[in-house]
């Protein structure tokens, strides 16, 4: 595979369809507002065109106002790539990746769904750019490391990892989801390694 390619047409109203593929995940996209013709090409999870492309677009995203409704897009798209996969035990889930351009930090958000619509929220995740700031944790105390990365946070509750310049933050939403091994399990799920590169 050579990647994702998005042929994005502008219509009448600048109202523009996106066609989306993901790796074995889905995400959930809204409609762009363009004013013209647009073909970008998201490059395959793992790759290393896909850390570069990512790690651009982070940088530009530190700087506020920059990013383009599309490139967000690509964010989302390359991001989607490096969560854990929705087969085996999160079969018949889903992620939902939003770039969030938030005053004062961006960041994106994932969580994660189960069946269809968006009432079963199992976990949602956060990457935060933490370059140079301690890691937190909701005030709590340190936990196991996960793969090695330092973590902080609540057992059975949530997890904040530092993963490289970023913080890997994932929170249980559920009474039942509220369990140390599984959210460990989603986070070895995720390309730490990859998140850590960038």
């Amino acid at each position: 595979m050579n990647g994702l390619v998005w042929h994005v047409k502008s219509l009448r109203w600048g109202l523009a369809a996106v066609a989306l593929a993901s790796w074995g995940c889905q995400a959930e996209v809204e409609p762009l507002i363009i004013e013209s013709d647009i073909v970008v090409t998201v490059p395959e999870a793992g790759t290393e065109a896909a850390q570069e492309r990512l790690r651009e677009l982070l940088v530009k995203g530190t700087q506020p106002g920059t990013m383009e409704p599309f490139e967000r897009r690509e964010v989302e798209e390359l991001v989607l790539g490096l969560m854990a996969p929705t087969r085996g035990s999160l079969s018949g889930h889903r992620w939902v990746v939003k770039y969030l351009d938030m005053p004062g930090v961006d960041f994106v958000s994932a969580e994660l769904m189960r069946g269809e619509g968006t009432a079963d929220r199992r976990v949602w995740m956060q990457l935060l750019p933490m370059k140079g700031k301690p890691l937190s944790g909701f005030e709590a105390g340190d936990l196991e490391p996960v793969a090695g990365y330092q973590a902080r946070g609540m057992l059975d509750h949530h997890l904040f990892v530092r993963v490289g310049d970023f913080d890997l933050r994932i929170v249980a939403d559920k009474p039942e989801t509220r369990d140390d091994v599984y959210l460990r399990q989603i986070l070895l799920g995720c390309r730490l390694d990859e998140i850590a590169a960038l």
